[in-house]
């Protein structure tokens, strides 16, 4: 009974780093539009197109690939931080193993797209 317990603790853990996810998904939804705002309003403004190469080239694309490994450190640290001082270490553990299975997919979803995207010669 108890095992059964702590398997739903830890789902429960996968679960919230799930939703926290979600609201880390729109959060980078809505700066992505702050910047297209951003790069609209500058480009019409500016005779200079490096600002909208910068801005919307490549590196856009790169912060969207690497960006949820790299910035999920930000909120998943503090989570595990409370849930230890709080002694929830089933939680600790979902949240742990949620965010090793999302850095070995984006992870895997950076190989898979930068080997389509490089040349074959």
């Amino acid at each position: 009974m108890a095992e059964s317990n702590q398997g739903r603790k830890i789902l429960r853990g996968i679960l919230l780093l799930i939703g926290l996810h979600g609201i880390a998904l729109l959060l980078a939804i809505a700066i992505a539009l702050l910047i297209y705002l951003l790069v609209v309003t500058l480009s019409t403004q500016s005779e200079n197109p490096a600002l909208f190469i910068l801005l919307n080239g490549y590196t856009s694309l790169v912060f969207m690939l690497v960006g949820i490994g790299v910035f999920q450190l930000f909120y998943v640290i503090p989570v595990i931080l409370i849930l230890l001082r709080d002694r929830r270490y089933s939680l600790v553990k979902g949240v742990v193993i949620g965010a090793v299975l999302t850095l070995l997919f984006n992870l895997a979803g950076i190989a898979v797209f930068f080997s389509w995207a490089t040349p074959r010669q």
